[in-house]
C-alpha cells in the first residue's frame, strides 16, 4: 500500500490535470457503480453500467501508469507533459462519451442506427447527398 501511496503522490505532484483526470474517472466510476443498482436496463445481455464502470476503471489505472511511468523516460518536460494530456484528454472523452451511451441506454459503439453515434456515417450522406 506504500508504494501506491508513492505512485499517487509522484502523479499528484509532476502533472495535477493527470491527477485530476484520474480523479474524475473516480467519480465517473462510483456514479457508474450507483447506476448498477438503480438502473436495471439491460443492453446485450448486461446491465448498461457495466461498460462505462470498466472503462473508468481501466482507464483510470491506465492514465495514472502512465504518469508515473514517463518520468523514468528522458525526455524534456514539454514532451513529457504533451505525452500526459493527449492520453489523458483522449481518454476522459471517450470514458464521458461511454457514459453518455450508457445513460442513454445504448450500445457505445459499432452502433449504426443513430447518426449521433457513428459520425462517419454522417459525413458520408454529407458527400453523397
Amino acid at each position: 500500500m506504500n508504494h501506491l501511496a508513492k505512485v499517487i503522490k509522484t502523479v499528484k505532484e509532476e502533472s495535477p490535470i493527470l491527477y485530476t483526470i484520474v480523479l474524475i474517472h473516480l467519480f465517473l466510476a462510483i456514479g457508474c457503480l450507483a447506476g448498477l443498482f438503480i438502473d436495471e436496463r439491460i443492453v446485450m445481455g448486461v446491465n448498461v453500467w457495466i461498460k462505462p464502470l470498466k472503462f473508468s476503471i481501466s482507464d483510470g489505472i491506465y492514465i495514472m501508469t502512465v504518469g508515473y511511468l514517463i518520468r523514468f523516460y528522458p525526455y524534456t518536460k514539454r514532451k513529457k507533459n504533451s505525452i500526459n494530456n493527449i492520453v489523458a484528454w483522449t481518454l476522459l472523452i471517450e470514458t464521458v462519451i461511454v457514459v453518455f451511451q450508457a445513460s442513454r441506454g445504448i450500445q457505445a459503439h459499432y452502433n449504426k442506427y443513430s447518426l449521433f453515434v457513428n459520425p462517419e456515417v454522417k459525413s458520408k450522406l454529407k458527400t453523397e447527398g
